[in-house]
């Protein structure tokens, strides 16, 4: 069985699939955020922990099986957002979400200071608030506390990866949209990292999008078989745009929180468009993909206007 999970900005969602791939189970649950107030967007770790565990128990009710014949558990999500956890695995921080805008100085000075190589290093073509990069700065000049050198600073799916599997991991194509990885060195980007003055080894081991690993420990509240393993399937764009053959030619058309046109470029690296979003593809290639964080808000506005009584 194959435990999907997509860690979303709207819902937190998983299914079940059995080895022909059919869906035996689909669960899911609203995105809680703590603080949401324009410039500072947060989430509680735990919650979204404890409402894995549950959407999980769920799916293998619904599909009538137990947690120890799940095989595969893939993990597609949001980008950038990401928390920090201390040495026993406990999150010192909520989780600052990629629509965070905090770091606006920080970006700017990121832009002046990088300059025009950072989009051949980095999917996005600048330094913006909402990069990885830019928060960390943020977090080094007013919560310097919560850097500590011997802590992980995880994206979602590596606090999951660490909870469901002892995996301290990180994959290239979120990584690629961070601003702390090279897609030109192919690894973490040693001279961002000394901006905000962090290190390889708080951000974990980088991996292959969609490269499976065994985990080191399975969780013990779900029950998990020690053999199973762990995939880690890039941001939610590159993981519907792999399943619906991108590869193969066209535009793929997402209307999630944020609007995005996504396309597979071929073996040549980016940056193809000064103004596009490239990075690592799976199984080799890269990606490009353009958005609007405003496109479905612009949608359900004007299906308010449309359909004022439409529940």
């Amino acid at each position: 069985m194959i435990l999907a999970i997509d860690c979303g900005s709207t819902n937190h969602k998983v299914g079940l699939f059995d080895e022909n791939l059919v869906r035996r189970a689909e669960c899911s649950t609203p995105v809680v955020y703590t603080v949401r107030d324009g410039n500072r967007v947060e989430l509680d770790a735990e919650k979204i922990w404890q409402d894995t565990l549950s959407l999980t128990r769920q799916a293998c009710d619904l599909a009538k099986i137990e947690a120890a014949q799940i095989r595969t558990i893939a993990l597609a999500s949001q980008a950038q957002t990401f928390t920090v956890l201390d040495t026993e695995g406990r999150p010192v921080m909520p989780f600052i979400s990629w629509a965070d805008k905090r770091a606006l100085n920080e970006s700017d000075e990121l832009a002046h200071l990088l300059g025009r190589e950072f989009h051949h290093h980095c999917s996005f073509p600048t330094p913006l608030p909402q990069l990885q990069l830019s928060k960390l700065l943020w977090l080094r000049r007013h919560q310097s506390e919560s850097l500590r050198p011997d802590w992980k600073i995880v994206s979602l799916p590596g606090f999951l990866s660490w909870r469901l599997g002892g995996l301290h991991i990180a994959d290239d194509n979120l990584a690629a949209m961070g601003g702390l990885y090279s897609c030109v060195e192919e690894g973490w980007w040693a001279r961002a990292l000394s901006v905000c003055s962090v290190s390889p080894k708080q951000l974990g081991d980088l991996v292959p999008v969609t490269r499976a690993l065994p985990v080191t420990r399975p969780c013990s509240d779900l029950g998990l078989s020690p053999n199973v393993r762990i995939v880690s399937a890039g941001n939610d764009q590159t993981s519907g745009a792999y399943a619906n053959r991108s590869k193969e030619g066209g535009l793929i058309l997402s209307l999630g929180t944020a609007l995005v046109a996504y396309r597979y470029a071929g073996k040549v690296a980016g940056p193809y468009r000064p103004a596009g979003c490239w990075g690592p593809y799976p199984g080799g290639g890269f990606y490009e993909l353009v958005s609007r964080d405003q496109g479905c808000a612009a949608l359900d506005w004007a299906v308010a206007e449309l359909m004022p009584n439409d529940e």
